[in-house]
């Protein structure tokens, strides 16, 4: 049972990668552009319809490294 908000915590990589996309304020045309795959692709991942491949991962990955890891201050 949950009976606050700090103890929801996030469930699996497809949670992880919608709070991604949403601190870094990209819209799902943008993110699928750094992470190599369709918007529409993006979109079935993030409805679970699609799985998340072990190569969109390391883009992720590689898309939050080239950021230094800090995602709270990209776009300002």
């Amino acid at each position: 049972m949950v009976y606050s908000l700090s103890e929801i915590e996030v469930k699996d990589d497809v949670e992880r990668i919608l709070l991604l996309r949403k601190r870094l304020n990209m819209k799902k045309s943008e993110f699928s552009r750094y992470v190599g795959v369709s918007s529409e692709h993006l979109r079935r991942v993030e409805t679970y319809r699609s799985p998340l491949s072990p190569n969109v991962k390391a883009n992720i990955n590689k898309l939050i490294r080239s950021l230094g890891g800090d995602i709270d201050s990209y776009g300002e």
